[in-house]
């Protein structure tokens, strides 16, 4: 494919879900996760692209050389007819490419902790009056039953490159919880348990801040059901 994506068809879902791969599409279509579409090969160029329901009719237009063409066996190749293929949707999938996904299933702990209210937001800027850069991002931030929350989120199992780097990355959260009043600092990591040394090292920096709740969650919280 010329946009090096991949479109996954029924029988892929199947090869990973089993019998429950035509009820998880419908959801996920309903949803806008996946969007339902054709892949045809140009008869002229041969350029192979995907193609939205919405995008065609009869005949579709080659995005590499703008050829109109009805869609016929020779342009699909397997098969007596076309195959649906589905696209996952472009914000979700640059967002996983980003490391969207362990935020989210931070976020969806949390909240499967909560007894009374949730509201939450995802990744945010902190910036210094006059800065050119931020000072620092966080994550996200939520508010289970009142409690205000900052959040990091790793795909790895420490908080930077080596001691220094962890130590300011610690530092920068420090000041953020002092200066909005933070009653918890959550880390969570995909990994299955978080480095003895950073788990230390954030319990030594926030030593002397009591009313701070520090959470570490690992895959065994983000992926329990």
């Amino acid at each position: 494919m010329a946009d090096r994506r991949r479109y996954l068809d029924l029988p892929a879902f199947r090869a990973c879900v089993d019998n429950e791969a035509t009820a998880l599409i419908d959801e996920l279509i309903s949803k806008s996760v996946l969007h339902r579409g054709f892949i045809f090969g140009c008869s002229y160029c041969r350029n192979a692209d995907w193609f939205a329901v919405g995008d065609i009719t009869r005949e579709f237009r080659c995005r590499r050389c703008s050829r109109s063409q009805i869609y016929l066996k020779r342009n699909w190749k397997k098969g007596d007819e076309p195959t649906w293929f589905y696209k996952l949707d472009e914000l979700i999938y640059q967002g996983y490419r980003q490391g969207m996904a362990v935020s989210l299933l931070a976020l969806a702990y949390l909240e499967g902790q909560s007894q009374r209210s949730f509201t939450f937001a995802t990744d945010r800027e902190f910036w210094k009056d006059s800065a050119e850069k931020p000072e620092m991002e966080a994550d996200f931030l939520c508010v289970p039953d009142g409690v205000l929350t900052v959040g990091e989120s790793k795909a790895e199992n420490c908080l930077g490159n080596g001691a220094s780097e962890e130590k300011s990355k610690i530092n920068k959260y420090k000041r953020l919880v002092g200066g909005l009043s933070v009653r918890q600092l959550v880390l969570a990591t995909m990994s299955q348990s978080w480095r003895k040394e950073t788990v230390a090292a954030v319990k030594a920096a926030f030593d002397g801040m009591q009313y701070v709740r520090l959470v570490f969650l690992d895959s065994t919280q983000l992926l329990s059901k």
